[in-house]
């Protein structure tokens, strides 16, 4: 868990939680630093789209499964 205090090392934790890889949390924290918050906001942007994109992902799979239980139930 990061110091509190730590701004940066916060920021790095929040990173990590969001699932970003070394590489993004990298690029991330270059752009912290650096006060180009248009980059990062386009980094994490691009991050949470990865993410809805695996939550619609499952979501498909989970339909998928209702309808083969539904179909196995209706046929016995």
């Amino acid at each position: 868990m990061a110091n509190a205090t730590d701004k940066t090392a916060v920021f790095e934790q929040a990173l990590q939680d969001a699932g970003c890889g070394d590489a993004l949390k990298a690029r991330c924290c270059e752009c912290y630093e650096d006060g180009d918050f248009g980059t990062l906001d386009r980094l994490l942007q691009k991050q949470k789209q990865t993410l809805l994109n695996k939550v619609h992902e499952g979501q498909k799979q989970i339909d998928c499964l209702d309808y083969l239980t539904y179909s196995l139930k209706k046929k016995h």
